[in-house]
């Protein structure tokens, strides 16, 4: 779905009047709700159009200062319960990180709305900055035009940040090569002043060719248009290739996804990325996967959990798409790590090393050491798992790394029970633990249906509640909101 749904919120029903013209006002039972369930032939439209009727009958309270909206995607689950995600606009113009999804029961009743709506925007949507003088502020603000490896994109935006309205350019950047760090930053310049306002790192860190996957070779090079398809007699390149297909599997036969977009997208994995390039990560603006050899004591990171844990954040980019900075970017790190945790319970087994991350290529000589740990989040030494003690600076573009233990421990804990593994966080309860299975079913479902791109912790609890309420029992619920006491996030249950 992409129609434009642009409306002023007293004159929507006008828009549905000539859309079902035998639907009238909603007094009873039997009226515009039943009429368009009965009467639509298309689930996807008839699951939009109720969105919008549910949203016009309350109007007053979930669109108070709210200017436009537009479909953005349609989904009706195995439970028949639709989710419309909506994105908000303003004169035509996307705010960043603004927008919503409407659920429905599988009767068409209103279900609650999933709301990231940014509420009376005050901005002045026409630009007296050009695009391109945007992107030239942008471009020297990283280093100049010799430090790009690709054409720089701008999108016109309004952005609410640090309390204030902005007309503002976002402006991706890629910086692949060059014997340099690999880096996409993602630079907000005012549309009117010219300052910059914002800017965070767009990188989410972390003949072989079939029909879903192709496997490149690098050679140890970083210039992306001269890798060749890998040969499988190279033993690390075949590890990817094997763990991407191990990953496909699972989000096929497991939660019933053609691959990480749900519509079959090849994946393109890049090998022998860099000279001992001790890291992995998903080039979302590309949509490739990059892995790198390790280096001295770290091995190669086309290990299975790394490369699912990559995969991960693409399966998020096509989702929730979190904003990768701050809280959402931490529970894009976490998701990303939950999904590598269900994929190594699936493919190796449950032995002891499903809920660490990376132990095959960290130290791989020593499996005890681990990237991180969801078990004990911080005796990897950054990362926090208490939102007592979260990180609250700007390294790490807000933490994104240092506090994803907080969600990865509520999953550890929610999966295998127990109490928070250090003794003088713990709140007194004891988590039964639900297995990894219904665990992870609650985050995927929380994921694709109730989190938006600006979520934080607090609504990540309340979506993975809806979550666990829909799938399952209160005794369920209970234990999901137990194991959120656990680590901080919200109050008892």
């Amino acid at each position: 779905m992409s129609r434009i749904h642009g409306f002023e919120v007293r004159l929507s029903l006008l828009t549905f009047a000539l859309l079902l013209p035998a639907c009238g006002a909603a007094d009873d039972d039997t009226s515009d709700l039943a009429r368009v369930l009965s009467d639509s032939p298309d689930d996807l439209e008839r699951a939009e159009t109720l969105a919008y009727l549910h949203l016009d009958e309350r109007a007053d309270t979930l669109l108070a200062g709210v200017d436009e909206l537009w479909t953005e995607r349609v989904v009706v689950d195995e439970l028949g319960m639709s989710h419309t995600r909506l994105q908000q606009t303003v004169a035509g113009v996307p705010v960043f990180g603004g927008g919503a999804i409407v659920h429905t029961d599988a009767l068409g009743a209103f279900d609650g709305m999933t709301d990231g709506l940014l509420r009376d925007l005050v901005v002045d949507t026409t630009p007296t900055l050009g695009e391109r003088e945007a992107v030239a502020l942008a471009v020297q603000n990283v280093g100049g035009w010799g430090s790009l490896s690709d054409e720089p994109r701008a999108e016109l935006l309004a952005l609410r940040h640090e309390g204030r309205d902005h007309l503002a350019y976002r402006v991706e950047l890629r910086q692949m090569g060059h014997a340099r760090e690999p880096s996409a930053p993602v630079v907000f310049v005012d549309a009117h002043g010219g300052e910059e306002i914002w800017r965070h790192e767009g990188l989410e860190h972390y003949a072989l060719s079939t029909a879903n996957r192709v496997t490149y070779d690098m050679n140890n090079g970083t210039d992306f248009g001269a890798a060749v398809v890998g040969d499988s007699s190279d033993a690390t390149l075949l590890q990817t290739h094997d763990s991407v297909k191990h990953t496909l599997a699972v989000l096929s036969k497991k939660l019933y996804r053609s691959s990480y977009d749900g519509a079959g997208a090849v994946v393109h994995t890049y090998g022998h990325y860099g000279n001992a390039y001790v890291n992995a990560f998903w080039d979302s603006g590309a949509s490739r996967l990059v892995i790198g050899d390790g280096g001295g004591q770290f091995g190669h990171f086309g290990v299975l959990d790394i490369v699912a844990h990559e995969l991960g954040h693409a399966v998020t980019d096509h989702e929730s798409n979190f904003t990768y900075y701050g809280e959402p970017g931490a529970l894009d790190e976490s998701s990303a790590d939950i999904f590598a945790a269900f994929v190594s319970h699936h493919v190796q087994g449950d032995g002891g090393w499903v809920f660490d991350i990376g132990e095959d290529c960290w130290l791989p000589l020593d499996p005890s050491v681990a990237l991180r740990y969801m078990s004990r989040p911080s005796d990897d030494g950054s990362s926090r798992d208490h939102y007592s003690t979260r990180y609250q600076g700007a390294a790490d573009n807000g933490g994104v790394h240092f506090n994803s233990g907080i969600a990865n421990h509520f999953f550890y804990l929610l999966s295998h029970g127990g109490q928070h593994h250090d003794p003088a966080l713990r709140s007194g309860l004891v988590i039964d633990g639900i297995g990894i299975e219904d665990a992870h079913a609650i985050w995927y479902r929380a994921l694709t249906v109730y989190m938006l791109p600006g979520t934080g912790f607090t609504k990540a609890r309340l979506a993975t509640e809806k979550a666990a309420d829909d799938l399952f029992d209160a005794s369920v619920v209970e234990q999901v909101e137990e194991a959120w006491y656990e680590v901080g996030v919200g109050g008892p249950p």
